[in-house]
């Protein structure tokens, strides 16, 4: 309750006398994903200063980083990657921070600053093209110079991975932004090979005319 309501100088006296940092209430939240959630960030860098574990889940999967997301905090967000959340955590729902910074809104806020894509880049591309959000976080990435042919561990493009789930406006964006039609995942499959696989004609003559082949 002090977490949620950003009672500094309360919380601070409760864990002085023992209050255990990381307890989940029925939710499964613990004051850490209260506070992230209300953005008290005094009270967030006194937990975390108090040793809070960072990446714990509440009964929806959610962590401390994905509900300051949802609520587009940046500067709780931004202090919580400081200090080592991680960043590719899903909830049980399959969304992420970025996934969730995107459906509501926040997607031109956040992770802009903190170096390599990498690992933004295999967050995203590891994602079901259908999620809410993609979209908005696909052209957020492109805009701010990701790697457009980064291939993640099954050798999937961004191109590669919207084509799988015949995402044709996605297609367009990627193709408008020069995305390299030949590249193959680990089977072997191009984007044209499965856009041709799933009988998308639509999405095959987009390809095409960007001087995609099947062989």
């Amino acid at each position: 309750m002090a977490s949620r309501a950003g009672h500094y100088g309360t919380l601070q006296y409760l864990l002085e006398k023992g209050a255990g940092l990381d307890l989940q209430n029925n939710a499964g939240d613990t004051a850490l994903i209260e506070a992230s959630r209300c953005s008290h960030y005094e009270v967030i860098r006194l937990l975390l200063e108090k040793g809070a574990v960072l990446d714990l889940q509440n009964n929806a999967g959610d962590t401390a980083l994905i509900e300051a997301s949802r609520f587009g905090h940046g500067e709780a967000m931004r202090l919580l990657l400081e200090k080592g959340a991680v960043l590719n955590l899903q909830n049980n729902a399959g969304d992420t921070a970025l996934l969730k910074a995107s459906r509501f809104g926040y997607y031109e806020t956040i992770f802009l600053d903190r170096g390599p894509m990498v690992d933004l880049q295999d967050n995203l591309w590891g994602m079901k093209v259908s999620r809410p959000g993609y979209y908005k976080a696909l052209r957020l990435l492109l805009d701010v110079g990701a790697d457009l042919d980064h291939q993640n561990n099954a050798g999937d493009t961004a191109l590669i991975q919207v084509c799988r789930y015949r995402e044709a406006e996605a297609v367009e964006l990627l193709l408008e932004y020069g995305a390299n039609t030949f590249l193959e995942n680990s089977a072997g499959d191009t984007a044209l090979i499965l856009a041709s696989r799933r009988g998308d004609i639509y999405i095959v003559q987009c390809l095409r005319d960007r001087g995609a082949a099947l062989y």
